[in-house]
């Protein structure tokens, strides 16, 4: 048996060299399929950020991502690029597949694909530069559309488009022009083709102007024919089947990423309109039931609306647990406040600051904001907020002031006042007795706090001054339940 030691030494020694690398070698047998078919505006950005993320670079052969949108943020738009170039490192090409429209945004992402493909109907373009502002949209300036216009010429110098067109996407006021020389086609600038005359000095009779292709004042937007004889678009099909079939793909385990349940209840939930109206909702139950005694259905749909809001802000990834906790201790104090401490004093104003905090914090992914763009979109929130109390103001007045005398939630509030001259009192008969004596401060008062008189303690109010824990005070007045104090002169 000794002699078949050494090939069962040699077969041992290649199985482990040949087994670990062999176990490295992964078929890449899947095409992943996403849509792109919305506004890409805070959770659906991150979600096919996300999503993206998420493919397996060992098993993709490819991703088609089907764009159908007019845009959105410009951040959001460059987290997408920014992800799509990820996988181009990894060696997974991902291919633009414009089923409707790549306009704006959709339009920078399909040129950062490696590849694009479109059907007859669809266009590509009108990508201008606009400012969302707690005030309206306005005009991008310079600055913006500049960094946009370098954004476009950087991915059609990498993916060889026409780099004059993919500007005149961005900047109406390019005017692009085809030119013919030896044979080549090229669209330049009024300006590009003056330095091309000069450049070629000797053989300027040779450069042919067609004609105009984009003119000033007008979008470059390319419908699929167009975009094909410009050198964006690959080729033209009606169908996924018959794009497949062009690039190859048709024998390879489609894995659709379609959009779930949890993607529709995010979009809905981060609707602008939709969160402002929950978080109005949800404060004004949480007010009115600080007013009712017990709890009752207004708290059960304040807590409700709010915590949509939140799930909504958690879904689309703009929320943490953090956030979401500082908003709860928020109205913790503020109940603290209300049900346990006299009068309206610190711990109330940190509720209010918290209840805040959480809320902002909540609708956006910076703490502080650092960018134009994180700056506009934090004064567009605390637009959102500010409209949102706005809105429980005015029901509130609604409730106290127009609704019949007998309605339910008219009786909240009390539209007849008592007074002590009608012979109206909730006077306490072993109060009365309490004017002018003294006591010890078992609280800072500030102004409201409890006092000690004889082992009993009382809650008392002083006429604004801070007393601190311990100092002597005395009575100097008593009107029904409510007892005020002065600090005793020494």
């Amino acid at each position: 048996m000794k002699k078949f030691y050494p090939f069962f030494i040699l077969f041992t020694c290649f199985w482990l060299i040949y087994n670990p690398i062999h176990a490295q070698e992964v078929k890449r047998d899947y095409v992943y399929v996403l849509s792109l078919d919305e506004d890409i505006f805070d959770g659906l950005a991150r979600r096919i950020t996300n999503k993206l993320k998420r493919i397996d670079t060992n098993k993709a052969k490819a991703v088609i991502l089907e764009i159908n949108t007019p845009g959105g943020g410009v951040g959001y738009v460059l987290d997408i690029c920014k992800q799509i170039d990820m996988l181009a490192q990894a060696n997974v090409p991902v291919y633009a597949y414009v089923t409707g429209y790549a306009w704006s945004g959709g339009a920078l992402i399909a040129l950062a694909c490696d590849r694009i493909y479109m059907v007859e109907q669809a266009s590509i373009g009108s990508a201008e530069v606009k400012i969302l502002t707690p005030f309206g949209i306005k005009d991008a300036d310079e600055k913006s559309l500049s960094a946009m216009r370098a954004h476009f010429r950087a991915y059609a110098e990498h993916r060889n488009y026409p780099k004059a067109l993919a500007e005149a996407m961005v900047d109406k006021a390019m005017e692009v022009r085809e030119v013919r020389y030896r044979g080549e086609r090229f669209f330049k600038t009024s300006e590009e083709v003056q330095k091309m005359r000069e450049e070629l000095a000797n053989d300027s009779e040779r450069i042919m102007e067609v004609g105009i292709v984009v003119p000033a004042g007008k979008l470059a937007n390319f419908t699929a024919k167009e975009a094909k004889e410009y050198g964006f678009c690959r080729s033209i099909h009606q169908t996924r089947d018959s794009l497949l079939k062009e690039t190859g793909l048709q024998s390879y385990k489609i894995e659709e990423m379609t959009k779930t349940f949890e993607d529709s209840l995010a979009n809905f939930l981060t609707n602008q309109w939709v969160k402002m109206l929950l978080i109005s909702l949800g404060i004004l139950g949480i007010v009115i039931e600080f007013w009712t005694p017990g709890f009752g259905v207004f708290g059960i749909m304040g807590f409700t609306f709010l915590a949509l809001a939140f799930i909504g802000a958690y879904l689309a990834e703009t929320a943490v647990l953090w956030e979401i906790l500082i908003f709860l201790l928020g109205l913790l104090l503020l109940a603290i406040e209300i049900f346990l401490i006299p009068g309206f004093g610190i711990v109330g104003i940190l509720g209010i600051i918290f209840c805040f905090l959480g809320l902002m914090l909540s609708l956006q992914t910076f703490v502080l904001p650092e960018s134009e763009e994180e700056v506009n979109l934090f004064m567009i929130n605390i637009f959102h907020l500010t409209f949102s109390v706005g809105i429980d103001i005015f029901l509130l007045a609604i409730i106290t002031r127009f609704l019949p005398e007998n309605a339910p939630l008219r009786r909240l509030s009390v539209s007849t006042v008592q007074t002590a001259e009608e012979g109206y009192s909730v006077a306490i008969p072993s109060f009365q007795n309490l004017k002018g004596k003294e006591g010890i401060a078992m609280t800072k008062l500030r102004p409201a706090g409890r006092i000690q008189i004889e082992s009993q303690g009382y809650d008392v109010t002083t006429l604004g001054d801070f007393i601190e824990a311990g100092e002597k005070v005395v009575v100097t007045h008593v009107q029904g339940n409510r007892i005020t104090v002065d600090r005793q002169n020494s």
